[in-house]
């Protein structure tokens, strides 16, 4: 009896719920001296967490947070955008799961002020009502920057040699960007997460050069992206050289590993039915490559180009 007695009470125990416990916050840091002066990041060392968000604000008044972010590990960066230069913020982690949640310490920050270099706008209508809401991404200057409906700049990320013709906002949330390459190298894609931190680069196959005009990074990681195709070609029936280098546009579909999945060259496809304007020292352009776009509706990549003579 009192072996089967003992049995029951270690029974009852195994179905008593094990006791819940809320996440734990430590060594809660926030760095506020990114490229980027409207932002910070916040760092702390997290345990049974699943989600993270910060609040922030000035004065005590915590009224901003950031979206919340799962948790991939003990060691948490959460970056915090749309900040005022030279202003002074507080900034506090909050960790969720099941049971509950953990607040950290506000910790204080102030950020720095705006480059001097740094292009300001005024948003406006025709009509004099107010702007639709919402920010556009464009480039400028030395500069690809993003600006709310009131013209204020909230995001920005300085290039060292510009950013070139565009600066993107790309449907994995991330910004790209091709800057000029240097000499004779072929240039690259860039890709910016929205904390300004470099995450990879984008290049065409076969040593092909990106165009400057259009990419689009696919969220699976894969991307399509615009290149110049340059071939010789005979235009002797033209009057023109039989070894005559034209430039045409490829377009390149690409996986997160490099892998060409598409691939749709204009020479391949169209007939160069014009008299190019050939230059001896200049490869002459048939068709460049403006703009790419997917339809969500019928799953085709429509590519925009300009036929040139």
């Amino acid at each position: 009896m009192a072996v089967i007695a003992s049995a029951c009470t270690l029974g009852e125990r195994a179905l008593e719920p094990a006791a819940c416990a809320t996440p734990t916050i430590s060594r809660s840091t926030v760095t506020s001296d990114a490229p980027n002066v409207l932002s910070a990041l916040v760092t702390a060392d997290v345990t049974l967490a699943d989600s993270v968000i910060v609040r922030f604000g000035v004065d005590g008044n915590m009224d901003g947070a950031t979206p919340s972010a799962t948790v991939d590990g003990e060691a948490v960066r959460a970056p915090v955008l749309g900040l005022h230069a030279s202003t002074s913020y507080g900034a506090q982690l909050v960790a969720y799961n099941s049971c509950g949640a953990t607040t950290g310490p506000i910790v204080p920050f102030t950020t720095a002020a705006l480059p001097s270099d740094l292009p300001t706008y005024t948003a406006s209508t025709v009509t004099g009502t107010s702007p639709s809401p919402g920010y556009t991404v464009f480039a400028a200057g030395a500069y690809g920057l993003a600006i709310d409906d009131t013209g204020r700049v909230v995001w920005y990320y300085r290039f060292p040699n510009g950013p070139g013709l565009n600066f993107q906002a790309q449907p994995n949330g991330r910004y790209a960007a091709r800057p000029p390459s240097s000499g004779g190298d072929v240039a690259a894609w860039v890709e910016l997460a929205p904390d300004g931190a470099i995450t990879r680069t984008f290049g065409c196959a076969s040593g092909l050069q990106p165009r400057m005009h259009d990419l689009i990074a696919e969220p699976d990681g894969s991307y399509w992206i615009l290149c110049d195709d340059v071939r010789t070609v005979d235009l002797s029936a033209q009057g023109k050289s039989k070894d005559a280098r034209v430039l045409g546009t490829s377009v390149q579909h690409r996986s997160v590993t490099g892998d060409v999945l598409f691939d749709w060259s204009a020479f391949d496809h169209l007939e160069i039915g014009c008299a190019c304007s050939i230059q001896s020292t200049a490869t002459p352009p048939w068709s460049t490559g403006r703009t790419a776009t997917r339809s969500i509706w019928t799953a085709m990549e429509i590519c925009s180009c300009r036929f040139e003579t």
